[in-house]
């Protein structure tokens, strides 16, 4: 059964299973729901063998910022999902393309980061806050850290500073910087439906076995993930937003 939902976008053409993100009034952050219909769609194209390349888009001005930290307040069950999004993109059988404009921040750089090609502009913007909130980005960390490399990693959360689309490009956050995205997007998906079936399920598990994140990775961003937000300090900031709207930096 399909999840019904109006926070994300579902278009099917010539193979290509194109979603999204519609939450353009929350900056595209990650509602529970979201989360939820993004991995119900994933696995109905996993199976669906038709579909050849999934393309995960956002808004003009923001592509997603991560997860929606007004309702992670009221709700900690939202955050559950978050780990085995990132995961079902990562080993989808299909080529998974992210396209993408606008802000990027949390969460958002853990979508493109589990992505097998990012496509993006060049104004596009990418940062890590999460440090801000005394929060660690912990379930982001592990796509992340096996695109850009520990150290790059490491420097992005600990300094919170924003990304050009120019150095997200340098340090292979970005694949492809295109100012035609469009464009850009419809020629890799032309190219990747002359892939022969099964082509990219089993180069992408020979990846996996190069460079593993799997259960023991997994388990310990779950672990770190949980522990950050149950602290105590950050619990008051997150209520401080979801009833003022108010972020750390700005009080």
């Amino acid at each position: 059964m399909t999840i019904a939902s109006d926070e994300l976008d579902r278009r099917t053409q010539d193979g290509v299973l194109s979603l999204t993100l519609r939450r353009d009034d929350a900056r595209n952050a990650l509602s529970k729901t979201l989360i939820m219909v993004l991995a119900e769609a994933l696995a109905r194209a996993d199976a669906d063998q038709s579909v050849h390349t999934i393309v995960l888009s956002g808004g003009e001005r923001h592509f997603c910022t991560g997860l929606d930290l007004a309702e992670a307040a009221a709700d900690s069950s939202q955050r559950e999902g978050l780990p085995d999004l990132f995961a079902a993109l990562a080993s989808s059988s299909k080529l998974v393309i992210a396209k993408v404009r606008g802000e990027v921040a949390a969460g958002g750089l853990g979508l493109c980061a589990a992505c097998d090609v990012v496509v993006a502009e060049p104004r596009t913007v990418f940062r890590l806050p999460e440090i801000l909130w005394g929060l660690t980005p912990a379930l982001v960390l592990p796509w992340l850290v096996r695109r850009v490399g520990l150290q790059k990693a490491r420097e992005l959360t600990l300094t919170a500073r924003s990304l050009g689309g120019a150095e997200a490009h340098r340090i292979h956050l970005v694949d492809i910087l295109s100012e035609d995205l469009d464009q850009t997007v419809a020629a890799l998906c032309l190219r990747n439906a002359r892939v022969p079936a099964g082509a990219v399920r089993a180069a992408k598990a020979y990846f996996d076995q190069l460079w593993p994140v799997g259960p023991t990775q997994l388990a310990l961003a779950r672990e770190a993930h949980h522990q950050t937000f149950a602290d105590e300090d950050v619990k008051q900031r997150l209520r401080q937003f979801a009833e003022r709207g108010v972020r750390p930096w700005q009080e």
